[in-house]
């Protein structure tokens, strides 16, 4: 989730001026944990109120933390001790060359501060920007920087400039972004985004112990082809407890920084149908535009996302969703979008796939194979990839009995974690009779919410007694007994509680099989 923080107003005196910038990301505070993601040296004559004020808000509107002094730096003197805590503060030191940098002292001050602090501490960086000078002028190979640098020694003394020599020389040698072979808005462009990567700015939080996802990411992030100029909209589904949610999170990372817009919806099923959707409503438009929106009512969020969108790039993450309408109301159509735009979608009910544009994509979220099961509980039982030798047998057993749903591994391994070998062997044993307790609860929500008792029995005869059979038989019996069989299979496999493969054999996960037969 995104939050906006309005610009602080700019403050009257030096003091202020230092502390001003301290502008929150999108989550709030810095990813590194220092004060400020980015601190900027800059002489102010020469970009303040071009090249670098228009740097600094893109930074900002990105969620990126920037330090900016808004105040010219008097001449002759030493830095003060807040600009030194601010560098200390900052993760990323950015100091722009321009033309007249180097007939700055404080500007040199800075320079020489910031290779001190980046040798002292691996959580410091330096990225130069080159102004409308090349790195040879800095390395005073060429230029007035070498000019600049012997006014300075009248002052300082020699030992000083040579320290600041040194500095510029070791700055003009590491990477950074040349201003004068790119257009100024191509060039902001390309340093916001290797900075927001670099900081990994707004990236959706994400279990500790991932086990076998990778593939499945690069899958997902190949269907979208995040870097073309289609629309594309991505259907993940899959039974409850299987990950959709936590591959959507991982996409959204990966590929987050290649918009110019993001929005991740959470527990959209969850959410009360009027009041959650204008809800949505609000937080897509806040994360997309960067501002807060208020909404008056559906109609008016639904207007506004199609009037604001259609020409924006963007990225949104619709995260179990079980009805179609969601899905209309928060982001109309495919031509609400602009060019390139990505759209994911969760869900648990295949069937919404039928209410989408026949162009949309789909990836189905299947079960972790017995390796990767193994070391998902590994993981969460002993904090190790795979189990000790005298926990070996019996891991591989409560893994292979609870099936391969992440969910019921992580829960079982958790509760497990430290647990006398008498504990062990009675989980076991309750296992093989009864499901996780954990995903027992999301699945008794899911069969309350079977529209008739006609789907309930149909459901409870294929746990107990016809998985694994052909589903001709079953069929006549349930049509005999005035059901209706093929709408209540069908709600059923939409819903990911059942398959049925091309001989037509009833295919239920077994951790949904023995859910029903605990029903029953």
């Amino acid at each position: 989730m995104f939050f906006f923080f309005p610009r602080l107003q700019k403050s009257s005196n030096r003091r202020g001026a230092q502390k001003r910038i301290a502008e929150t990301s999108g989550d709030g505070t810095p990813s590194s944990g220092y004060t400020y993601d980015v601190f900027l040296s800059f002489r102010g004559p020469d970009v303040r109120r071009t090249f670098v004020d228009c740097l600094y808000h893109s930074l900002f509107d990105s969620g990126i933390t920037v330090f900016k002094d808004d105040k010219e730096l008097p001449v002759g003197g030493e830095i003060g001790p807040e600009l030194k805590r601010a560098i200390d503060n900052s993760t990323i030191h950015m100091p722009i060359f321009s033309e007249g940098y180097a007939s700055s002292s404080w500007c040199l001050q800075e320079g020489a501060y910031m290779v001190k602090r980046r040798k002292e501490s691996v959580g410091h960086e330096i990225n130069p920007i080159f102004y409308g000078v090349s790195p040879s002028d800095v390395r005073l190979t060429r230029g007035s920087y070498g000019e600049d640098l012997l006014k300075h020694e009248r002052y300082y003394g020699k030992e000083t400039v040579r320290e600041w020599k040194e500095a510029l020389i070791e700055v003009a040698d590491l990477s950074g972004w040349d201003a004068n072979t790119l257009e100024h808005g191509r060039l902001i462009k390309d340093i916001v985004l290797k900075i927001y990567i670099k900081l990994k700015k707004r990236q959706k939080v994400l279990p500790d112990h991932l086990v076998g996802i990778d593939d499945r990411v690069k899958d997902v992030v190949w269907q979208l082809d995040p870097g073309s100029l289609d629309v594309q909209l991505l259907v993940v589904h899959g039974m409850e407890g299987i990950g959709k949610t936590t591959l959507a999170k991982l996409v959204f990372n990966e590929i987050a920084p290649l918009f110019d817009g993001c929005s991740f919806l959470s527990d959209i099923r969850k959410s009360p149908q009027v009041g959650g959707i204008i809800r949505f409503q609000k937080q897509l438009l806040s994360d997309i535009l960067k501002k807060n929106i208020d909404v008056q009512d559906v109609d008016d969020g639904i207007n506004m996302i199609r009037e604001k969108f259609c020409n924006k790039r963007v990225l949104i993450v619709f995260d179990d969703v079980d009805k179609p309408e969601q899905l209309l109301k928060l982001m109309g159509n495919r031509d609400s979008l602009g060019p390139g735009s990505k759209v994911i979608v969760t869900t648990r009910n295949v069937g919404l796939t039928a209410f989408l544009p026949k162009q949309h994509l789909a990836y189905e979220m299947r079960q972790l194979n017995p390796w990767h099961a193994l070391q998902l509980f590994s993981k969460h039982a002993f904090g190790e990839r795979l189990p000790p030798d005298d926990y070996e047998n019996i891991s591989s057993e409560i893994a292979a009995t609870i099936g391969e749903n992440p969910l019921a591994l992580e829960a079982s391994g958790s509760f497990l974690r430290g647990k006398s070998l008498r504990i062990w062997s009675e989980e076991l044993e309750r296992s093989r009779k009864v499901p996780n307790r954990v995903v027992l609860e999301e699945l008794r929500k899911i069969y309350k919410a079977l529209l008739s008792f006609q789907e309930k029995q149909i459901f409870l005869d294929i746990a107990t007694f016809y998985d694994g059979m052909d589903s001709t038989t079953a069929t006549y019996m349930w049509k005999s007994c005035g059901y209706f069989p093929e709408s209540g299979l069908a709600t059923l496999t939409a819903l990911s509680l059942l398959n049925i493969d091309h001989h037509n054999i009833f295919r239920m996960p077994d951790l949904i099989r023995d859910f029903g037969r605990e029903i029953v």
